[in-house]
């Protein structure tokens, strides 16, 4: 009987401890809600961890706990609190793919919102929804509103980037690869500079696999002393449970098994949800490289050149449009007839190239002879790049170029060689014109080689080199880019026979991976005009012509481009004349007596890109005459549009100004001055675009 009476007293002692620690929990929860809404600014933080509550529950749970808790504030009238509960038992079931509740839970919490952003937020959780049950239209139309929504102040919040993402989708799954294509680059293009001061702070919760992506980590370091009390009010109700399972266990050693396991699934699971969360951050990564990779497979695809990747092993993995049309063969074709492993080619020289590249992890270049699908003999110069990660070759760009005239031109020079021998009287003659014939040759040939070694090395290799430049003035450039590398450009031509120089500042469309390879193709489409073409205003007009076909922009919805300035500097015993022509950009000049710095303004319209109906008017050039010891300054916007921490623009007079106060210092000084001026005003605020300045002295 004693026995039967100590046990009795075992199991009410701890159901008790269940019962009181669910009913303070049910209360405590329903406290700290309230006291997250009546804080708004710190709402979306203090919702967090009471989403994370409620995803540890079981569905059966679930429902008697928000029932009970919105019946209660249902009856007292409390509509902020009734949306809340809504809202994050529609967000318990989308993270359990419950889509039709958590549907049902988002319709009556549309009921009670009291702002504009509760009911966008609630439209974008219900296009998600729509989508994965697959009523794409409907999905659509909720997704379509927030993304056409005006953004103020260039801002664009967290829900409208990812409407872009989920409308991407759409069109993904209706077939409509244009239009997915088109909003995948939305979404990735302000996915970049997305960051949690961006994010609405309303009282919202996020679905877990957005909520991972855009605010844990910086909600963490933002609220680290109220997420510390709150995990200390956490430990405080666990210690009085632990207190009472510990009477248990004295009397009871299988409680004390019992709450073992409990503790272990529970670090288990915190373990899970970490993985899951890594999971996440890779898929994002992936997403970003996806896209990346898209914009450089869309401009390598439009060059003359063929494009081939290869996997480490020296499989054949992709070709572009180039690679067709040289070898007369798809890439199904070429592999059938001459295998898809590049290391067990037929052609011994490019083997042995390729195998040198493995060998010393560099480029090398090679010309070879080939037979094409018709039987048409040509020779290629093949370059071959290894891509190099974590000192590992992890595959092969390979570009080759047809060099089958510049052959057969060395193969009839041979020829009259031979036959001038016998003629003493046009020897002299011929071997002018031969001579003639071999510098346009080599010159030709020189910028052949120097597109596909320019096209394969890394950006700043194709840059000009800046003592290159010294040979001939004073310089200095302040080259920054926003990412790893830039769609900002300078470029510098000397041209021997008249004694002038070329030099040049050019800002292609975006930046990072894209704008690259637009600066790319315009540095080489300048190398090709300079040839023959010496004023400033016909190489911007031949430019523009140049970058419309090549991009073919008035077939395709391309929009690329690019705003430059040019300069043509013709020296003489004291003096220069300057010759500038630009497009939407900034050129400057200091007069070293009067210690004034002026601005040239360019024609108002930019190469290549939007509105080609205005394409027909021409670019213009603008004469200075400047003295010894003046100086020419061409710059991007990219340091005029930097903001500071109040959003305000360094702008083009505090660019004069600084320009002014630094004229009676050394070149060298002068760009560490205007380094200094633009670090002041930056401060702690991100980069906003590639910055690029060029600094001249006569």
């Amino acid at each position: 009987m004693t026995n039967k009476l100590f046990c009795l007293t075992v199991i009410i002692l701890l159901s008790l401890s269940k019962v009181c620690a669910h009913q303070i929990d049910a209360e405590h929860y329903l406290t700290e809600i309230k006291i997250a809404l009546s804080v708004e600014d710190s709402a979306t933080i203090k919702l967090k961890p009471l989403s994370d509550r409620l995803n540890k529950l079981d569905t059966a749970k679930l429902e008697s706990l928000l029932s009970n808790l919105i019946a209660n504030c249902e009856s007292v009238g409390d509509d902020k609190t009734t949306h809340c509960l809504y809202l994050l038992g529609g967000v318990y079931y989308f993270n359990r793919k419950l889509f039709e509740h958590s549907l049902e839970y988002f319709n009556n919490a549309v009921k009670y919102c009291h702002r504009d952003r509760q009911l966008e937020y609630l439209d974008f959780l219900r296009g998600l929804i729509f989508i994965n049950i697959k009523k794409y239209q409907s999905g659509y139309n909720c997704l379509l509103k927030i993304a056409e929504k005006d953004i103020e102040n260039n801002e664009i919040t967290l829900i409208e980037c990812e409407s872009y993402k989920a409308i991407s989708e759409y069109y993904t799954n209706i077939g409509n690869q244009e239009y997915a294509i088109k909003y995948l680059k939305k979404y990735a293009e302000y996915s970049d500079s997305l960051n949690c001061q961006n994010v609405d702070q309303s009282y919202y919760v996020l679905p877990a696999y957005i909520q991972s992506k855009y605010i844990d980590k910086q909600i963490y370091y933002d609220n680290q002393e109220e997420i510390d009390e709150m995990n200390n009010r956490e430990k405080d109700q666990q210690n009085l449970i632990y207190i009472l399972v510990l009477l248990g266990t004295i009397l009871l050693s299988v409680t004390f098994i019992f709450s073992y396991k409990t503790i272990k699934l529970k670090k288990e699971n915190v373990n899970l949800n970490n993985s899951n969360i890594r999971l996440d951050n890779k898929t994002i990564q992936l997403e970003h490289e996806k896209s990346s990779f898209a914009s450089l497979a869309l401009i390598a695809g439009e060059t003359a050149n063929a494009f081939s990747i290869l996997d480490n092993t020296g499989k054949i993995s992709w070709v572009n449009n180039g690679f067709e049309k040289l070898y007369g063969q798809n890439m199904r074709q070429y592999i059938l007839h001459n295998g898809d492993n590049m290391f067990a080619s037929k052609n011994i020289e490019r083997r042995k190239t390729l195998e040198q590249c493995r060998h010393d992890k560099i480029t090398k270049s090679c010309e070879i002879m080939i037979k094409t699908s018709d039987n048409d003999t040509k020779w290629i110069q093949s370059t071959i790049s290894p891509v190099i990660e974590n000192n590992k070759i992890i595959k092969y760009v390979v570009v080759d170029n047809d060099i089958s005239r510049i052959k057969k031109a060395e193969a009839n020079l041979l020829l009259n060689n031979k036959t001038l021998t016998t003629q003493n009287i046009q020897i002299q003659t011929q071997k002018d014109q031969l001579e003639k014939q071999n510098f346009h040759i080599n010159q030709q040939n020189e910028l052949i080689t120097g597109s596909i070694r320019y096209a394969q090395t890394i950006q700043k290799t194709l840059l000009p080199n800046i003592n290159h430049i010294n040979d001939y003035y004073k310089t200095f450039v302040i080259y920054k880019p926003k990412d790893i590398v830039s769609g900002d450009f300078y470029w510098f031509y000397y041209d021997v026979e008249t004694n002038s120089s070329f030099i040049a500042v050019g800002d292609c469309t975006g930046h990072g991976v894209p704008g690259a390879f637009m600066s790319i193709l315009s540095m080489r489409l300048l190398d090709e005009i300079i040839i023959n073409i010496k004023n400033p205003a016909e190489i911007l007009n031949q430019l523009e012509i140049k970058v419309i076909n090549v991009l073919k922009q008035r077939e395709t919805e391309n929009t690329d481009g690019l705003d430059i300035s040019i300069a043509r500097i013709e020296p003489n015993d004291n003096d220069a004349t300057i010759t500038v022509a630009g497009a939407k950009s900034y050129f400057f000049y200091h007069d070293y007596q009067l210690n004034k710095t002026e601005i040239v303004k360019g024609t108002k319209k930019s190469i290549g890109g939007l509105f080609l109906c205005f394409k027909d008017k021409a670019f213009e050039n603008n004469i200075i005459h400047l003295k010894k010891g003046d100086r020419i300054f061409l710059s991007s916007d990219g340091i005029i549009d930097q903001n500071n921490t109040e959003r305000r623009w360094f702008g083009s007079p505090r660019l004069i100004e600084t320009i002014s106060d630094s004229s009676s210092k050394s070149i060298e000084e002068q760009k560490q001055y205007i380094e200094k001026q633009l670090i002041g005003w930056q401060q702690s605020e991100p980069q906003r675009d590639d910055i690029c300045v060029v600094g001249l002295q006569i």
